[in-house]
């Protein structure tokens, strides 16, 4: 083709284009687009549509590799719940019609139980984890959560092979009883959550819960309808074979604040939070108390042996030290909450949610209850095995049954005396208070198990300080449990040095109070006396130097903060303190009497 004849060709479709485009736009612009939901899609709209969306689902989701477990009975239970719950609605059920709102959407969702098997196990864990652009499907409410989506895929493989008799027998309470009704009441509180991403002004969306319902059980006042489909009347989760959890033996305390982070998406669960976010506060506060009122029987069955019980025995009481893993039973001993941690009780707990909840950690997709939760580092150190001994371990053993954890290594305090006075007292004086100046810190405060942590923790390099990682790296696991042993059953003595007085007073009102308008809690919710004492890794500050607590603050706040162990919640409270605020709270630690050791 000649060049000028190609020259007119294209300019001719560039100008078709641009008065194409431009009519669109007068047309999108005059209001002349019918976007009415009335008429039905075209014959050939229809074809492009589920062409285009077909082709895009099979294009990412290529890489997925389905589980080895979609038979599960568990799996198939937690999904035919959450079906009944919220797809339901639109896509009906085997031998069950689709609610005429449903059919009134334009695209309109189809009948699943006809069309599912045109999507293989990939597509469908595709279409549940992100939804449909332009249709009324979401994606899923909690991402980072494919365990749950995965759920879902169990048991929407078995809806073309479901009679409307058997679908309804896998989702309809198991018996009539009376139901004790929860009000809604009308003193309803907004609260923020967190959002999905957003688009659009933020101002024409409500991100905030309780939400209006998209089924009626919140407003009609029958919630534990809805907690029973799942956990069953007695709360342990038998209905889905132990995949949702045993709430049964937890406190009422730590039931509403896990219901409330579901409801505001702090913890991530797609199942969870689109029941959560519905109830409201008065009804949350109910149910919690009800389930902790429950008997508390033995929980779901554990097929483990003898082999694997006993690793997981013995990761729970004395963890892993050649990983910096603490025993489970540091944090885990019956305790469900330590200032503002949430920690929940393990024993008698379903194996299968235990060990769901680990990967969901290891995944980062779980999200936590409370401020701080280290256990996406601590799932971390933990492979699949002996995260299901773990699992296996917790669930074998009687409800709220109290074992006390300790260091297990031997310890020799010839040994601890020998390498404490040859090598710690040079920066950290015979009593253990470090130099006055404050360079180093003062370890006479603080328990064997966090001295233990922090050992380790240098000689894995997971804390940064060079003298501590040379000298951490020379020392064998019994030498670790020896000085841990010997800083720990030294007498907690403040260290001295001269503070002034009106920092000492600035201070005290961000640690008892913080700064709510920069979102940083109190620091006594986590380094106050009842959770230093119940959780013995968090570090306790009264009587600890200034100058030194000024330099960790002051390290959090910097680049390398992030690189915290376990997770920690400092590089973000740190970086919200100015340099005044963080010299102010190291001066009131330091003017405080130290906590008595146990």
């Amino acid at each position: 083709m000649p060049k000028c004849t190609f020259r007119i060709a294209f300019t001719t479709l560039l100008v078709a284009g641009l008065v194409a485009g431009a009519i669109g736009l007068a047309a999108v612009a005059s209001g002349l687009v019918n976007l009415s939901a009335v008429p039905p899609h075209s014959a050939v709209s229809t074809f492009v549509l589920h062409h285009a969306f077909k082709r895009s689902v099979a294009r990412h989701s290529a890489d997925t590799t389905p589980p080895d477990d979609l038979d599960s009975p568990s799996q198939i239970a937690l999904g035919a719940r959450h079906y009944a719950n919220e797809c339901a609605k639109c896509h009906g059920g085997p031998g069950l019609g689709q609610d005429p709102i449903a059919l009134s959407m334009r695209p309109r969702p189809q009948h699943l139980p006809e069309v599912v098997d045109q999507f293989d196990d990939a597509e469908l864990h595709w279409i549940v984890m992100n939804g449909v652009r332009f249709s009324a499907m979401p994606s899923w409410p909690a991402q980072g959560r494919d365990d749950e989506a995965w759920s879902m895929v169990a048991f929407l493989r078995k809806l073309p092979d479901l009679s409307a008799e058997e679908y309804l027998g896998m989702v309809l309470p198991e018996a009539e009883r009376d139901v004790p009704e929860t009000p809604y009441g009308s003193d309803v509180v907004a609260r923020p959550v967190q959002p999905p991403p957003m688009s659009g002004p933020a101002e024409e969306y409500g991100y905030t819960a309780p939400t209006t319902e998209f089924a009626d059980f919140a407003m009609d006042g029958r919630p534990l309808v809805q907690c029973e489909s799942c956990h069953g009347a007695d709360g342990t989760g038998a209905p889905t074979h132990g995949a949702a959890p045993n709430l049964s033996i937890q406190s009422a305390e730590y039931l509403r604040e896990s219901l409330n982070s579901f409801a505001d998406g702090a913890r991530h669960s797609g199942f969870m939070q689109s029941v959560a976010s519905n109830l409201s506060q008065r009804q949350i506060d109910a149910l919690s108390g009800h389930f902790a009122e429950r008997p508390v029987p033995s929980g779901v069955p554990v097929d483990a042996d003898l082999a694997e019980l006993d690793l997981g025995r013995s990761i729970a009481r004395d963890g892993l030290p050649d990983r910096n893993l603490p025993g489970c039973l540091t944090c885990h001993e019956g305790v469900e909450k330590a200032g503002a941690i949430e920690v929940p009780r393990l024993y008698g707990q379903s194996a299968l949610y235990i060990e769901s909840q680990l990967m969901a950690f290891d995944a980062g997709g779980r999200g936590a209850t409370g401020i701080y939760n280290p256990m996406g580092a601590e799932s971390h150190r933990l492979d699949a095995t002996e995260m299901a001994a773990v699992a296996a371990y917790f669930a074998s053993q009687p409800p709220l049954r109290d074992q006390s954890s300790a260091i297990s290594e031997p310890v020799d305090p010839a040994a601890a005396e020998t390498i404490a006075g040859n090598v710690c007292v040079e920066c950290h004086m015979p009593d253990g208070r470090g130099a006055p100046d404050g360079e180093f810190p003062n370890l006479a405060l603080q328990t064997a198990p966090y001295i233990a942590t922090q050992l380790r923790a240098f000689r894995m390099n997971d804390r940064h300080a060079a003298q501590m990682n040379v000298t951490a790296d020379k020392l064998s696991d019994t030498q670790i449990a020896a000085l841990a042993a010997y800083f720990g059953e030294m007498p907690a003595e403040a260290a001295t040095a001269e503070l002034d007085p009106d920092a000492v007073e600035r201070g005290g009102g961000i640690a008892r109070e913080g700064l709510a308008d920069r979102d940083v809690q109190a620091c006594l919710a986590c380094h106050g006396e009842g959770s230093t004492e119940l959780i013995p890794l968090i570090a306790r500050l009264n009587g600890q130097h200034q100058s030194y607590l000024e330099r960790r603050l002051r390290y959090f706040a910097g680049p390398d903060g992030d690189e915290a162990l376990y997770s920690n919640p400092m590089p973000k409270i740190a970086r919200a303190l100015n340099e005044r605020e963080r010299a102010d709270v190291s001066a009131w630690f330091a003017a405080q009497e130290p906590l008595a050791k146990q």
